[in-house]
């Protein structure tokens, strides 16, 4: 016979896959016991709260003996036996799909307490390809009890407003809109909308773009994106005093503007007259739209003197000359077509040529012959490919960039003298140059994932290889490789070395002071050899030789653009102060 207020019998119904002691294990209430109506409502709970059942009912009978018998019943839901996803088009479904399989267990009902699990495990999928989705719905289907529906919103571009931060943008709508792939309708995503940015920041036309994204009231997962851009100053003017490669004062007058009218398209004049060497011009004209693939066509025509073995304060006197005025005047042209060959403008192709007549000036060829002269004219197609995957063209912080060029060209000297004074190079040769450029950078901070992180200085290591080959029996000197200078081999002469074979690496450290300001340290390594022999002091490698050089440097920037002073030292204890306008690499 039963005590009295004991329970005689716990008694579960309406599972299938459950086992009734995997529900009795989750239950305080146990036969033998004294029955508490506050421990079996505790019991329904500790049951629901696995998540396997729709509904739990628990509810105690007392018998005529006074003991109780307790009834469990449970509405289970069903295996999974199909997914239906609906929301989802941005990425691959079976990503998403997968995520949710992994997360069900076989065998086994639906647990709706996984809803919480599967849907921080899909935020994270669309994160990390970015993209921003929440679960909207997460429930197995009325109409089709073995069907566990999920539906997803995914956070999409209600509309792109650009703005002037100090009022009306004098760059065209048009423009800014080629350049914002991003568009309204579309889903958002981080990674795209940072690109478009820093698109924008590439074209130097704007300081440091502002973004900010609102949610639109009543309309879940859709957001509005303000863009706030104030213009820089893309024209300039200048005229003033210059100090040419001989430490000769001249007068300089410049003409630039990189966003002409707003329309994106670059025109600029140059006119420097020196003492040695006489006047140079260049005018220059790029469009950066040609067609809805966003090619690029650049032209320029000059007339410019280009000095030899010559560099800034002081460095003139690296001369190996007797005459000590040994300079280029290059005459001509070039016209180049670059095209993107991906979406992301990170792959492109470039058909261009130049076409120049070269006379070598001022040379004092009757006490010397210390010198190598090809006067003539040169004709030179290019083809390259470029691959840019830096995060920031002018201050990159993480990223590679890599070009290789392919050069066929034809020279047709029409006068000798110096060292090459052998009417054997008289007349017409062809040659062909092949250059391979690679670039990377490292920075120990954090990558640049968010727009506001677009131009804020890094802490970089940036690494630089060069490399190339010249190939033919009469190679122009003027067309060889040259090493040594600014921008190549820091610590020796500009154009210290010279041949049809070329080597540099450069190593820097790049270290912000100030967001316009940076501290600098370089090593650099390479050379240039098996071309034409030694000029006065200059003595040259007819085998592969390399050479280092090594020092500090600052960078900072200007109103008439980015300044670089290196300090390069050599392992012979010479050293050489190199100035140049523009960055590094």
């Amino acid at each position: 016979m039963a005590q009295t207020g004991l329970v005689k019998e716990v008694k579960v119904t309406g599972n299938r896959l459950i086992t009734e002691d995997a529900i009795r294990a989750r239950m305080a209430t146990k036969v033998g016991q004294p029955f508490s109506q506050r421990t079996l409502d505790q019991d329904r709970d500790s049951i629901d709260i696995q998540g396997w059942f729709k509904a739990v009912d628990t509810r105690a009978e007392l018998d005529q003996d006074g003991s109780y018998r307790v009834l469990v019943n449970v509405n289970e839901y069903a295996a999974v036996k199909e997914i239906r996803l609906t929301g989802v088009k941005e990425i691959d479904r079976e990503d998403v799909l997968k995520v949710i399989r992994e997360a069900i267990e076989p065998g086994l009902p639906f647990r709706r307490t996984r809803a919480k699990v599967i849907s921080e495990r899909i935020s994270k999928l669309f994160e990390d390809r970015g993209f921003q989705a929440e679960v909207e719905s997460f429930d197995m289907l009325e109409e089709s009890p073995e069907t566990l529906g999920v539906s997803l919103i995914v956070t999409t571009i209600n509309k792109i407003e650009l703005v002037g931060a100090t009022g009306t943008l004098r760059t065209r709508p048009a423009v800014l809109r080629r350049l914002i792939f991003s568009k309204a309708g579309e889903a958002y995503n981080i990674n795209k909308f940072t690109e478009d940015v820093i698109r924008l920041a590439n074209t130097r036309w704007f300081e440091e773009p502002k973004v900010s994204a609102t949610p639109v009231n009543g309309q879940p997962g859709k957001i509005d994106i303000a863009i706030s851009l104030k213009e820089a100053r893309t024209g300039n003017f200048n005229f003033g005093a210059v100090l040419d490669p001989r430490n000769n004062i001249g007068g300089q007058l410049a003409v630039f503007d990189s966003n002409l009218f707003g329309t994106g398209q670059t025109v600029g004049i140059n006119l420097q007259q020196v003492a040695v060497g006489g006047t140079s011009i260049d005018l220059n004209y790029g469009n950066p739209f040609v067609d809805n693939r966003l090619s690029t066509i650049n032209a320029s025509v000059y007339s410019r003197v280009v000095f030899r073995f010559t560099g800034l304060f002081g460095a003139g006197g690296g001369n190996p000359t007797d005459a000590k005025q040994y300079f280029e005047r290059r005459t001509g042209g070039s016209l180049s077509v670059t095209r993107p060959i991906t979406k992301d403008l990170r792959q492109a192709i470039t058909l261009g040529g130049r076409f120049e007549g070269i006379k070598t000036n001022n040379l004092d060829t009757v006490t010397t012959n210390d010198f190598i002269q090809q006067d003539g004219s040169l004709g030179v197609l290019q083809l390259g490919y470029t691959r840019n995957r830096r995060d920031l063209d002018l201050n990159p912080s993480r990223g590679d960039w890599l070009q290789l060029t392919y050069e066929p060209g034809v020279s047709d000297i029409t006068r000798v003298g110096g060292q090459t004074n052998d009417p054997t190079f008289l007349g017409r040769g062809f040659f062909n140059r092949i250059t391979f450029e690679y670039r990377t950078y490292w920075s120990p901070g954090q990558k640049r994932r968010t727009i506001r992180d677009v131009e804020s200085p890094r802490r970089t290591f940036a690494f630089r290889l060069r490399a190339g080959t010249v190939v033919g029996p009469k190679v122009p000197y003027f067309e060889q490789y040259f090493a040594g200078g600014v921008d190549s081999v820091r610590g020796y002469f500009q154009d210290r070395f010279w041949g049809k074979n070329l080597l540099t690496m450069n190593l820097e450290y790049r270290m912000p002071i100030q967001k316009s300001f940076n501290l600098i340290a370089f090593v650099d390594y390479g050379g240039a050899w098996g071309g034409y022999g030694t000029v006065g002091s200059f003595t040259q490698s007819k085998t592969f030789k390399m050479h280092v050089g090594f020092g500090p440097g600052v960078s900072f920037n200007s109103p008439f653009g980015p300044i670089r002073v290196d300090y390069g030292f050599t392992p012979e204890g010479k050293s050489q102060l190199h100035f140049n306008l523009g960055t590094s690499f």
